[in-house]
């Protein structure tokens, strides 16, 4: 399993990532971690992996950042949403696991270990 690797967008400050890094690391697989607020993915990148009419999944809804923009409890449009997030990287649910060309928003133990599964055949 040494041969996988995962790109990840996170933020030195937080846990989740952090657990979601060593979590992968401990199975092996290699990560490249991006620093979100600098090196954001781009908008094309971030359309394609936010498929849901509900966007709420893939912003950090908990953030400072979420509240003082304005943005509880507004229904956003995916251009709306992007528009936000070109804006303000800090907006995406973090970590962001990129998978080849699929992406998980946030740090699921089931839900990455149906990536492996799905990943190691």
């Amino acid at each position: 399993m040494s041969d996988l690797k995962v790109r990840m967008y996170t933020l030195k400050t937080c846990s989740t990532c952090r657990k979601a890094v060593k979590w992968l690391k401990e199975r092996g697989v290699e990560v490249e971690q991006l620093p979100v607020r600098e090196s954001p993915p781009d908008r094309e990148s971030l359309a394609s992996w936010m498929t849901s009419d509900n966007l709420k999944p893939y912003l950090n809804t908990s953030s400072k950042d979420y509240r003082s923009r304005g943005l509880s409890g507004r229904q956003l449009t995916l251009d709306e949403a992007l528009d936000e997030i070109e804006a303000c990287p800090n907006l995406i649910k973090r970590p962001l696991t990129v998978w080849g060309d699929e992406a998980d928003f946030g740090f699921k133990e089931a839900r990455f270990e149906e990536r492996l599964a799905a990943l190691m055949g």
